[in-house]
């Protein structure tokens, strides 16, 4: 007996033909106990989802409008209100009263002895420019009240920065900037200058064994004070009447020097960069490039309108075996010089 090996295929309904066709099997919607089928569940998914998109737009609204109303509070009362209050300044590149500065210029010796100071008042905005000598001589105090000696010894122990306090208890003054000088320095920007001219009023003869620096000149005579002679010849040791001799050689020199170096327009324009690192490489200060380029601005000033800005003052005062007491009656003097009115003078004698 043989076995049949056909298999017998049942042919599909038609609904099966039809869903094949289609990709799926499709099955009608059927309501059981009252309930919609899948076709219904879709379209109450879509009419839900309406409230909950509104609540979003909302909110987000509400979240603009409130950080919106503290943006505008913010700039209303911190940028609006404060820029119509306060005046904008306008540049116009004429010097008032706060650019008025004054330096104290300490010159010292290669072997670290002060010899000298000399306060340089720049006046930008009456064209002026002020000085007035410093002896090592002078009697003051780094701290008011404590027991007084030299400028030139103070210096020695405690340094420049104690000079310039002891100078601005003795002259009753505010001192903006210090700066040390060294021989070397001074030198320098008297090559660049240009020396002066003078005329001694007593025999002057010098010999430093040590550095070798030699100054010979006759009463009466001019002498050109080239290089190292203008320096010498202010810090010459053995003048007849000790430091005081010192003080007003040096205010009437430094004068003549500071205006010569004015009446030279074009060079010291070009060349206030240069002078001023001849100081500054060798300068124990606490004046940076910044400050420099602010008074520089105001020397170009100066420099642009007047030839001869410099005037001298001597301070005035009792000298007893080379120190120096400031009198009372400087003080004032100085501030008036320092701080000039548009009536103030200063006679030549000064």
């Amino acid at each position: 007996m043989k076995l049949s090996n056909k298999v017998v295929v049942k042919p599909d309904t038609d609904e099966k033909v039809k869903a094949k066709a289609g990709g799926e099997e499709k099955r009608p919607d059927v309501q059981m106990g009252g309930k919609k089928g899948p076709a219904s569940k879709t379209k109450r998914r879509s009419s839900t989802q309406f409230p909950v998109a509104f609540a979003y737009f909302l909110t987000l609204l509400l979240c603009l409008g409130a950080f919106g109303g503290i943006g505008y509070y913010v700039v209303d009362r911190f940028v609006m209100r404060d820029t119509e209050s306060v005046p904008v300044a306008v540049d116009t590149g004429i010097p008032t009263a706060e650019d008025r500065y004054t330096t104290l210029y300490v010159q010292v010796s290669e072997d670290g002895t002060m010899n000298n100071g000399l306060l340089v008042r720049v006046i930008p905005d009456k064209t002026m420019v002020r000085i007035v000598p410093v002896s090592k001589g002078l009697m003051a105090s780094p701290t008011e009240g404590d027991v007084k000696s030299t400028v030139g010894e103070i210096y020695s122990t405690s340094g420049v920065i104690a000079v310039r306090n002891a100078v601005e208890n003795a002259y009753q003054i505010d001192i903006d900037k210090y700066m040390t000088v060294s021989d070397s320095a001074f030198d320098s920007i008297v090559d660049y200058i240009g020396g002066v001219t003078y005329t001694p009023t007593e025999d002057m003869f010098y010999f430093n064994v040590d550095t070798g620096d030699e100054l010979s000149c006759r009463k009466g005579e001019k002498i050109a004070l080239n290089h190292h002679l203008l320096r010498l010849f202010i810090n010459y040791p053995s003048f007849a009447e000790g430091y005081s001799a010192n003080s007003k050689v040096m205010a009437d020199i430094m004068e003549h020097f500071i205006n010569d170096a004015f009446m030279q327009f074009e060079m010291l324009t070009n060349n206030l960069d240069t002078i001023f690192n001849i100081i500054y490489n060798s300068s124990d200060t606490d004046m940076t490039r910044n400050d420099f380029i602010r008074y520089k601005n105001a020397i170009t000033y100066i420099l642009d309108n007047e030839t001869s800005p410099c005037t001298s003052l001597n301070p005035a005062g009792v000298w007893t075996n080379n120190t120096f007491e400031v009198g009372d009656g400087f003080v004032s003097e100085l501030a008036t010089f320092f701080d000039p009115n548009d009536d103030d003078t200063v006679s030549d004698d000064t």
